[in-house]
């Protein structure tokens, strides 16, 4: 998709070329320009706030917390260390995941929120 925006840039700085032959490679370099910075207002600034969100979400984590993993089990939180939590699933069932493996905290603040967030 990039590749399209920078292609129909340069299809527009040519269209430049043609009327103003002096002023196109600066008009090209503003166009490319306007690209990278839209790519990342667009891309890369709205996956950091993600991933800054999903780390302070493992990072809150704490005995007694319920939780929900990445594959869709429920359980609370009885013992962790720094990679691993391990869960009581309630019946006695007990489970052990690693940290990475939490998507949210039931009742709390989920990770999901944010990706929906920054449509803004």
């Amino acid at each position: 998709m990039l590749y399209l925006a920078i292609q129909s840039g340069l299809i527009l700085a040519t269209d430049a070329e043609s009327t103003d032959p002096q002023g196109s490679g600066i008009a090209s370099l503003i166009m490319i320009g306007l690209i990278i910075g839209g790519g990342y207002f667009l891309f890369i600034r709205p996956q950091r706030r993600r991933v800054r969100a999903v780390e302070d979400l493992r990072k809150s984590i704490e005995v007694g917390s319920e939780i929900r993993t990445v594959g869709g089990i429920y359980g609370t939180v009885i013992e962790m260390d720094d990679e691993i939590v391990v869960l009581d699933t309630g019946g006695g069932g007990r489970l052990r995941v690693a940290r990475r493996a939490v998507a949210e905290t039931i009742g709390g603040d989920t990770a999901g929120d944010d990706a929906e967030d920054d449509s803004e």
